[in-house]
């Protein structure tokens, strides 16, 4: 099996990119969590007096390591690289001493980095947050939801609700129907939001809006590694493996060190009864991720005659 890979809007601009703005988010919602298990939608303690200045330059030091930590973080995930971005994430929480409540795109991004590594509970944790966040859910509190869009508008909406719908799905979730609806309501507009509204259109088995929506995206993308290796990903799936091997081969010399592309260009071969190759593809993958769940998974190929 390959790999899609949901891309973060071009268009849409990431405030959370920002170190600063990032240190600034978690001083405002860093909220008490349980050690186990689901955060609480708790809110945040107001001191009785005010901390000595030392304890309050121990403070900012330790968000502003918890911003660097997540900061390198969202951007291993945008790299590709997910299961250090999954490693990262947990050393964030590691320093917050808890799951920390930031914004939707990065429990969209922490989401799908999780996942990678086969963190299921993990994985639908920050799904369900990231979710919530939008849809006025149990998981986040009325209060951290107000406090965030008080000060934030812009929120990639396609990364958000395409996670939701690959990952809702996959583990049965109830809130698939909505996180569908929301996703097939927005209308793309950059080469990313194509690309992703193809990966998700795949997974639902629509093929040919799929393949569409993909043609698209190349058209405002063309030489983006992701929106090469989501096209040729689908079409491999919707049976057109041929076709979609050059556009693997073309993500693969943009970004030879990223797993998910070899999966992709193992599936296409699988898919052509190429079983060699498909499975030096997937020892590749394996190479650069040992962690990835699909580099692990067992090659499906049946040899052409």
């Amino acid at each position: 099996m390959g790999h899609s890979i949901l891309l973060k809007l071009e268009t849409t601009t990431s405030q959370f990119r920002d170190v600063g703005y990032l240190a600034l988010a978690i001083v405002s919602v860093l909220l008490a969590t349980t050690a186990r298990g689901s955060p609480q939608a708790a809110s945040p303690q107001t001191p009785t007096q005010a901390a000595p200045l030392e304890a309050q330059g121990d403070e900012s030091s330790r968000r502003q390591a918890i911003a660097t930590k997540m900061y390198r973080a969202v951007s291993l995930y945008d790299e590709g690289h997910f299961a250090l971005a999954a490693s990262t994430f947990d050393e964030a929480d590691q320093l917050a001493g808890g799951v920390i409540f930031l914004n939707p795109e990065i429990h969209a991004r922490r989401a799908l980095s999780f996942d990678s590594v086969g963190r299921k509970d993990d994985a639908l944790r920050e799904a369900q947050i990231a979710f919530d966040f939008l849809r006025d859910g149990p998981t986040v509190s009325r209060e951290v939801r107000n406090r965030f869009f008080a000060t934030n508008t812009l929120v990639d909406l396609d990364l958000v609700f395409s996670m939701s719908v690959n990952l809702f799905k996959k583990f049965n979730d109830s809130r698939l129907p909505a996180a569908t609806t929301a996703l097939l309501g927005l209308t793309p507009t950059d080469g990313a939001g194509f690309s992703n509204r193809a990966s998700i259109l795949e997974e639902l088995g629509r093929y040919p809006e799929a393949i569409e929506a993909s043609n698209r995206a190349l058209e405002l993308m063309p030489s983006h590694p992701g929106v090469l290796n989501n096209h040729c990903y689908i079409l491999a799936r919707a049976d057109f493996a041929a076709k979609g091997l050059p556009f693997c081969e073309t993500a693969i010399k943009l970004a030879p060190n990223i797993s998910a592309l070899r999966s992709s260009y193992s599936t296409a071969f699988a898919k052509l009864g190429e079983c060699a190759k498909a499975q030096e593809q997937k020892s590749i993958a394996l190479r650069l991720d040992p962690r990835s769940v699909e580099a692990l998974k067992p090659l499906e190929c049946i040899p052409k005659s």
